[in-house]
């Protein structure tokens, strides 16, 4: 009686396993892949084939033009209403949006960050067509170890 119970079991979990993987076949279907260019160029119009792929080093600068027009983006920032009981579900709550705004627009010192970023070397350079920035931060004891995330 007791191998019976174990074999019905078995076969309902299997089958039940077998019915939530259809159910969930039917209900997210895999989409195609992505179609990707093949001559290996993922910037904008026809590949290019003298792009200047070289390393160059740059520091972040900021116009003060661009800032003005920074502050008068957030100065002229329309809110909508929020949805009733939506919480964070249907995007941000127009109270916590204004803080952020407010906070950009008054308190955020972006020549302090400016100059934080500007410790360390920043590169750019082309690949394929597309800009890549990056930089170059070394640890600051020579024993320290370098982790990878997995």
């Amino acid at each position: 009686m007791a191998t019976l119970c174990r074999i019905l079991l078995s076969t309902f979990v299997v089958i039940l396993g077998i019915g939530f993987y259809c159910l969930h076949t039917c209900l997210n279907p895999d989409a195609d892949p992505p179609q990707l260019p093949r001559d290996g160029w993922w910037g904008r119009g026809k590949a290019q084939q003298d792009t200047d792929d070289s390393v160059k080093e740059f520091q972040i600068n900021v116009s003060d033009d661009l800032l003005i027009d920074l502050q008068q983006r957030l100065s002229n920032f329309r809110f909508g209403e929020d949805l009733e009981n939506a919480d964070f579900n249907y995007g941000f709550q127009n109270s916590y949006m204004k803080e952020i705004v407010d906070y950009w627009k008054d308190q955020y010192n972006w020549r302090e960050q400016e100059r934080r970023l500007n410790q360390y070397q920043h590169y750019i350079t082309k690949i394929e067509g597309i800009y890549v920035h990056f930089l170059r931060a070394r640890p600051g004891e020579k024993s320290a170890r370098m982790s990878c995330l997995r």
